[in-house]
C-alpha cells in the first residue's frame, strides 16, 4: 500500500470565473456568498475601481480588503495578481485575515484569463500554496453573437473553460439558444454547459 499524502489536498483550490462585460459574474458571485457553505471563502475581484459586490454584503473594509456579512473576505485588486494572492496568503499565515479554505477569483469582463492561470501555475511561490480549481466562463447570449465577432477575448474565455454558464437564455427563444450552443461547442467542446 501506499501512504503518500495527497500534495494537492493541502492545497488551497483556487476557481476562476470569467466572462464579458455585462455576462452576469457579479450577479453569481453575489449569490453563492449569500450561502453558508461559502464563508471560508477569499474573493479576489480583478476590477478596476470599487468592488462588485452587493452594498449590503459588506461589513467593513480596509483599502483593499473588505469582510463580507458572511464572514468571506473580498480583495479588490488594483496590482499585481501575484502580489495580491501572495499578501493574502501571508496573511491568512499570521491570522490577519481567517483561514479560508478556497479562492475564487472574479477576472475583469475584457480580461483574457490565460495569464491569471498562468499565474497560478508558472509562479513556484503560488504554485506551493494555491492549486488550480477550474475556470468557469459566463457567456451572455443575448449579445454572444455580436460580441463574437468584435471581441476576441470572448472567444479566449470560451476557449480555456472548464465550465460554461450561459446567461440570459430566457431572454431569446429556443432555436436562437441551440444554433448559439453550437457556435460555442464549435469554441470549446469538451467543456459541459
Amino acid at each position: 500500500m501506499n501512504f503518500q499524502r495527497d500534495s494537492l489536498a493541502s492545497k488551497i483550490p483556487v476557481t476562476i470565473i470569467t466572462g464579458f462585460l455585462g455576462s452576469g459574474k457579479t450577479t453569481l458571485i453575489s449569490e453563492l456568498v449569500r450561502h453558508p457553505e461559502m464563508n471560508r471563502v477569499a474573493l479576489v475581484i480583478n476590477e478596476v475601481g470599487e468592488i462588485g459586490i452587493d452594498h449590503d454584503l459588506i461589513e467593513s473594509s480596509t483599502e483593499n480588503i473588505s469582510l463580507l456579512s458572511n464572514g468571506c473576505i473580498c480583495c479588490s485588486v488594483r496590482t499585481d495578481m501575484q502580489e495580491t494572492l501572495r499578501d493574502l496568503f501571508a496573511k491568512r499565515s499570521v491570522g490577519e485575515v481567517f483561514d479560508f479554505d478556497r479562492v475564487i477569483i472574479e477576472t475583469t469582463g475584457i480580461a483574457d484569463p490565460a495569464p491569471v492561470l498562468q499565474t497560478l501555475v508558472s509562479d513556484t511561490l503560488l504554485e506551493a500554496q494555491f492549486r488550480f480549481d477550474g475556470l468557469i466562463t459566463l457567456v451572455d447570449v443575448v449579445n454572444f453573437s455580436t460580441m463574437v465577432k468584435t471581441q476576441k477575448e470572448i472567444v479566449k474565455q470560451i476557449a480555456i473553460a472548464d465550465k460554461l454558464f450561459l446567461t440570459k437564455s430566457d431572454l431569446i427563444n429556443s432555436a436562437s439558444l441551440a444554433a448559439m450552443q453550437n457556435q460555442i461547442r464549435e469554441l470549446n467542446n469538451l467543456a459541459p454547459m
